[in-house]
């Protein structure tokens, strides 16, 4: 993946989060919802040509499980990437104006939007790409 493909991603991405999870509620959702999320968004991942070996592959699956555990406050499902998957979750938080105390724990102000940009950085963090500016439509 080249950083010109990061905001594709992150469109696809946030296409796939429902709108109720499109805003930072702090609340916990059922874990049948995380998974689904995760899996669409390794899907998508997928779609855009991400996993061409098993380097991309783990990347994939942590951006996909940062983000679905993020959106619904569930722990990954895979614990050898729970440190890398805890590192995303962090940036994401961080660039989405928050405050990071511990993996896992965070403070996000209530009703923040989840953005395709903030998805863009996460995705760039993951893959320790430079993020382009978006292009504009």
């Amino acid at each position: 993946m080249r950083s010109k493909d990061i905001f594709p991603l992150a469109r696809q991405l946030y296409a796939e989060i429902p709108e109720r999870l499109r805003r930072w509620s702090g609340e916990p959702a059922d874990a049948p919802t995380r998974d689904q999320l995760a899996d669409h968004f390794l899907m998508a991942c997928d779609a855009v040509g991400f996993d061409v070996g098993e380097e991309d592959h783990v990347a994939a699956m942590v951006i996909s499980e940062a983000l679905g555990g993020f959106l619904t406050r569930w722990g990954g499902r895979y614990g050898d990437l729970d440190n890398d998957v805890a590192r995303a979750q962090a940036a994401l938080v961080t660039i989405l104006g928050g405050a990071v105390q511990a993996p896992g724990m965070y403070q996000l102000r209530v009703g923040t939007p989840i953005t395709v940009s903030a998805i863009a950085g996460m995705i760039a963090f993951v893959l320790m790409l430079e993020l382009e500016e978006e292009p504009r439509c």
